[in-house]
């Protein structure tokens, strides 16, 4: 008889040892992967935060270095002895965070009027021939609302006690505005050497309570701001808010999330030799002066946020690089302890739960084109 083949298929300790390797590399595979996807997040994160970091970085050093363009000495142009308006060109509050607020007329992100200004070439009967840039970024439109100022003076132009005027390419070129918004009455004053700046394109006399715009970086607290989820504990959003009504705006939108804490400083000239002799933190000595004087004396802004960058990282524990906190490592100086005539900014210390983030600081240190 021939031998049978054997018709029996795999054992069952064949099948669980096979089972049992299977599963060995599955296991591996997928902790290999895991670790992967994790880094990979970690990197994305990481790179998105940086681009968050740098579109904010610009705007804010834009304003600081804009603040004070457009603004005048002499407010009080009803001549009646009271001022109008007391503008300041940037401002700290000493608040826990800081409080940045900055005035001009170009500040205004939200109205492309805001960055017009027309200097007047010649004026023929009355009828001024204003200098165009062929640059919509700068150019003075039809409807602008706009302020008027004499550069000699610095102080701003009125026509009895109206300072809010609309612009036309028509003659006459500039008139009252209305308080509907409509064309008032021309302008009856001399446009010798005058200078007109952008305010907003439409809107009403209701719309511009002041010739400038203000704009304040504060961090309200988690109840009335929330961070996303993914915020250390203790964190804030960096608000941006901007207003031609009010010197000190409300609202606005984040620009920076994740912030542990945002610092201010304000290099002063107090004796007005040219030269920084005094960092005012928190600006409680800018406080004290009169804007004529803040505008003369304020040489530079420098502002820190300590902003969380990337993801809670159960693997790391911060500890803080430089020598000066070996003995520390847990604080963080938020500001600079090495600047001539003075340190600037203060410690913060993190906690136990805050040490699982990685933390930078951004430093913005610019010197506002429009002071002198």
């Amino acid at each position: 008889m021939k031998h049978m083949k054997n018709k029996y298929g795999f054992s069952l300790v064949e099948l669980l040892i096979v089972m049992a390797i299977f599963s060995v590399v599955m296991a591996g595979l997928y902790a290999a992967t895991s670790v992967q996807l994790r880094e990979g997040v970690k990197e994305y994160r990481l790179a998105e935060s940086e681009m968050e970091l740098g579109i904010s970085k610009n705007i804010i050093e834009r304003d600081i270095g804009m603040a004070g363009y457009g603004l005048m000495d002499d407010y009080d142009f009803d001549d009646d002895g009271t001022p109008n308006f007391t503008p300041r060109a940037a401002g700290a509050t000493d608040d826990n965070p800081d409080t940045l607020t900055l005035m001009g007329t170009a500040l205004g992100l939200a109205s492309r009027a805001a960055q017009g200004w027309a200097p007047a070439q010649s004026v023929a009967g009355n009828v001024p021939s204003f200098l165009t840039f062929n640059d919509a970024r700068e150019d003075v439109f039809p409807n602008d609302r706009i302020i008027i100022m004499d550069p000699n003076t610095k102080a701003l132009v009125g026509d009895g006690a109206e300072w809010r005027f609309k612009y036309r390419t028509t003659t006459p070129k500039i008139v009252l505005l209305a308080t509907d918004g409509s064309d008032g009455a021309a302008f009856t004053q001399s446009f010798v050497g005058m200078t007109v700046y952008g305010i907003s394109h439409n809107g009403a006399t209701a719309d511009i309570a002041q010739p400038y715009y203000a704009v304040r970086y504060y961090s309200p607290d988690a109840v009335s701001s929330p961070p996303p989820a993914l915020c250390a504990p203790g964190t804030r959003n960096l608000l941006r808010a901007e207003s031609k009504t009010s010197a000190s705006p409300a609202g606005g939108e984040p620009m920076l999330n994740c912030v542990l804490d945002f610092q201010v400083a304000l290099g002063l000239d107090t004796d007005e030799d040219g030269t920084i002799d005094s960092w005012d933190n928190g600006g409680v000595t800018a406080q004290g002066y009169a804007s004529k004087d803040l505008n003369k004396r304020l040489k530079q802004v420098r502002a820190y946020a300590l902003v969380q960058a990337g993801n809670r990282d159960q693997g790391y524990t911060y500890s803080n690089p430089d020598p000066a906190y070996a003995s520390t490592p847990d604080k963080i100086r938020v500001g600079d302890l090495y600047l001539k005539n003075g340190a600037t900014g203060r410690d913060v210390q993190l906690t136990p739960e805050q040490r699982k983030y990685r933390w930078k600081v951004v430093t913005f240190a610019v010197t506002p084109r429009n002071t002198r």
